[in-house]
């Protein structure tokens, strides 16, 4: 729960929510609600993930700065982590297909885990990935999604159970 300078209440779990409304002036608490807007942007999950995650490296970036190793050094650090964290993501990922439904309900499922839709995700997570399925275009042997071409209306006084994905292309 937040309470801003002329009184309003916001309450949320949505980490990007809690950051975007918090006054924050200092640069390196900046950097960390710009990590959380661009995962919003890329992945609409794992806002609080990536911000525990900066806030742990900056943590760890401190203690080596105590131990007088340079910044650079650090930086370089860093650098070699995330491109061996990349190299083992690589190892490990597993290809999914469009057509693999069932997979892609999972993973949107998961997504929608803490959410305030919790009860119904599974329905949701069905309907997100028949929506995005039905518009994923292919391009030089993989898909582009537009996100822009699925439209969600919300009906006043109607509960989740009764949404319905409507085919906009006729």
């Amino acid at each position: 729960m937040l309470v801003d300078s002329i009184g309003d209440v916001t309450i949320t779990n949505d980490g990007v929510t809690l950051l975007k409304d918090m006054d924050i002036e200092h640069p390196a608490a900046k950097m960390v609600i710009e990590i959380a807007e661009t995962q919003e942007d890329e992945c609409g999950d794992g806002t609080t993930s990536a911000v525990v995650l900066a806030g742990e490296l900056l943590k760890k970036s401190e203690d080596l700065l105590d131990k007088d190793i340079h910044p650079s050094t650090i930086t370089r650090g860093y650098r070699m982590a995330s491109a061996k964290a990349v190299e083992l993501l690589d190892d490990i990922k597993k290809d999914i297909t469009i057509d693999d439904k069932e997979k892609l309900i999972d993973i949107a499922t998961t997504a929608m885990t803490g959410k305030s839709i919790e009860m119904d995700r599974h329905y949701i997570a069905d309907l997100a990935v028949r929506a995005v399925t039905q518009i994923a275009e292919k391009e030089d042997g993989s898909y582009h999604v537009d996100l822009d071409n699925i439209k969600r209306e919300k009906v006043t006084g109607s509960s989740v159970d009764k949404s319905e994905l409507i085919d906009g292309s006729y």
